[in-house]
C-alpha cells in the first residue's frame, strides 16, 4: 500500500523518521534513489542496519523526530509510521517535517495510538 499511495520513482529521496525495524525504509528502497532511515539511538539503528544489509541506497541517520539535522526542502517523500505517540513535541515533529519536505512533497503519517 505505501508504493501505491506514494506513487514513488528512482529519482527520490525519502525521510523515514524512527524507522524502528526499517519495514518502510526496506519497502520503498527499490524504488527510490535513496532513502534516510532515522532513529533516536544509535543501537536501533546498528539492528536495522543489519537486518537491511542488502539494501545499499538506505543510509542510517541518528535523529531526534522533533530536531531533524537535514537542510529545508530535501526531501520528496517523509514517512513516520507507528512512532509519534512516543514524542514528547509534537508540534515540533510537524513542524520540523514541514521544513524538510519540499513543497511538493508527500508525508505519509501512520500512528496507532493518541495521548
Amino acid at each position: 500500500m505505501l508504493v501505491d499511495w506514494l506513487s514513488p520513482d528512482l529519482q527520490m529521496s525519502v525521510l523515514d523518521i524512527a524507522t524502528g525495524g526499517g519495514h518502510v525504509a526496506k519497502t520503498l528502497s527499490p524504488f527510490v534513489q535513496t532513502v534516510f532511515a532515522t532513529d533516536l539511538t544509535k543501537e536501533m539503528l546498528a539492528v536495522t542496519a543489519n537486518y537491511l544489509h542488502d539494501y545499499k541506497n538506505i543510509h542510517y541517520v541518528i535523529a531526534d523526530a522533533e530536531d531533524l539535522p537535514f537542510l529545508d526542502q530535501s526531501f520528496d517523500i517523509v514517512t513516520c509510521r507507528i512512532a509519534a505517540h512516543h514524542f514528547q513535541d509534537k508540534e515540533r515533529f510537524i513542524q520540523g517535517v514541514k521544513r524538510v519536505l519540499k513543497d511538493d512533497g508527500k508525508f505519509l503519517f501512520i500512528d496507532n495510538v493518541t495521548p
